[in-house]
């Protein structure tokens, strides 16, 4: 809780942490590599964008129900992911989807902002329900896995360590091996 705390005191500051930077470039590259073959250039910079607020969101959710994710992968993954699934469809343009994948015939869809032959509905279902494919898969295949890891105890780290923060102890023990490492034998 406390890289939240620090997170959301940054920008009310107006300081931001190179963490945050680096996970924003981050998730603003996973959006927009859903769409990247089909979306136009605006396109990309509102899914980057709406990448970084659901990615801040998600960030702030898995806090709040205790899930510790170290660098924040999660949310990086899960947010730039649903917001490139969702605005890939909006910001194609016939031409881009045609050269994407080598279809120039009459049927051509392109994104929902763009009045072409009225696919663009048809494209935002089919992303839909890939969305929803992915996301079902993805929880049943995690509580498949990380389940039966809970019920055997082996999801926890010592008290300890949970109560001050795992990234304190790795950030530590990462710097006391680079100190280790440079010292004169």
């Amino acid at each position: 809780k406390q890289w939240y705390q620090r997170r959301v005191r940054g920008i009310k500051e107006g300081t931001i942490e190179p963490y945050s930077i680096v996970n924003g470039i981050c998730t603003g590259l996973v959006g927009s590599s859903a769409g990247c073959a089909t979306m136009t250039t605006e396109g990309a910079l509102v899914t980057g964008i709406l990448s970084g607020i659901f990615y801040f969101g998600i960030s702030r959710l898995l806090c709040q129900v205790s899930v510790d994710d170290v660098s924040d992968v999660s949310p990086i993954h899960i947010g730039g992911g649903l917001a490139g699934i969702l605005t890939a469809v909006v910001f194609t343009t016939a031409e881009t989807y045609a050269l994407a994948v080598l279809d120039s015939g009459d049927n051509t869809p392109c994104g929902m902002l763009y009045i072409c032959n009225g696919l663009g509905w048809k494209l935002f279902f089919a992303n839909l329900a890939f969305l929803i494919t992915v996301v079902a898969w993805s929880t049943l295949a995690g509580l498949g896995i990380f389940l039966p890891l809970n019920i055997m105890g082996l999801l926890r780290v010592d008290k300890m360590t949970e109560d001050v923060g795992l990234d304190f102890f790795t950030i530590t023990a990462v710097e006391t091996i680079d100190q280790f490492s440079k010292r004169k034998l």
